[in-house]
C-alpha cells in the first residue's frame, strides 16, 4: 500500500489498503499516518488529515515524522491555534531528535511559509545542513532562499546544483 500511495493513479487502491489495516489493527501507527498522508497530499483534505497523525502521534509518540506530517496539515488548514499548534509540534519534535535534517526542514519551512520569517529558515536549513550535509531538500530549499530573499544568485546555483548532483536521479525523473 505504502507504494501505491504515491502514484495517484493507486491512491484509492492504498486508501482501500489502509482501511483494511485499520479494521484488522485499529491502533497500526503507520497505517494511520499512511492514510493521513494521502488524504493530505493526495486529496488536499487537511482537516481530514489530522485526526490520522494525531492518532499515530498517540500510539507512537517517540516517531517525529508523525509531528511533522501533524504540523503541516494544521498550518495548511490556516488558523492562528492551528499555526501555534503547527509550531508546537515542530519544536517538540526538534527536542526529540535534535540532528534530524528532516526535523529542521520543516522547521524551516515553517518559517518560511507560515512566519514568513526567511532569515528564520535560512538559519533551520543551515543548521539541518549541519547534521544531514547531503539532504538534498534542505539544499535545494536553502538555494530558494539564497535565490528569492537575498537575491544571492551565484550562490543560490551552487546550492542548487549540489541539491541536484545528490538527489540526480529525482530531478532526471522529473524532466
Amino acid at each position: 500500500a505504502y507504494y501505491l500511495a504515491d502514484f495517484k493513479e493507486s491512491c484509492d487502491e492504498a486508501m482501500a489498503l489502509y482501511q483494511r489495516v485499520l479494521e484488522l489493527n485499529p491502533n497500526s501507527e503507520g497505517a494511520n499516518n499512511n492514510i493521513g498522508h494521502i488524504l493530505e497530499h493526495h486529496h488536499q483534505k487537511y482537516a481530514e488529515a489530522i485526526p490520522f497523525y494525531q492518532k499515530a502521534i498517540d500510539l507512537l509518540p517517540s516517531e517525529t515524522r508523525y509531528y511533522r506530517n501533524l504540523s503541516h496539515a494544521l498550518y495548511k488548514v490556516g488558523g492562528d491555534e492551528n499555526n501555534a499548534r503547527a509550531k508546537e509540534l515542530l519544536e517538540t519534535a526538534l527536542e526529540k531528535d535534535p540532528t534530524n535534517g528532516s526535523n529542521w526542514k520543516h522547521w524551516g519551512d515553517y518559517h518560511w511559509n507560515v512566519a514568513s520569517d526567511l532569515p528564520a529558515a535560512k538559519k533551520a536549513y543551515l543548521e539541518g545542513l549541519k547534521h544531514e550535509p547531503k539532504n538534498a531538500l534542505l539544499l535545494s530549499n536553502l538555494a530558494e532562499v539564497y535565490f528569492v530573499h537575498y537575491k544571492m544568485y551565484d550562490i543560490a546555483f551552487t546550492v542548487f546544483k549540489k541539491s541536484i548532483e545528490i538527489n540526480a536521479s529525482d530531478y532526471a525523473l522529473a524532466m
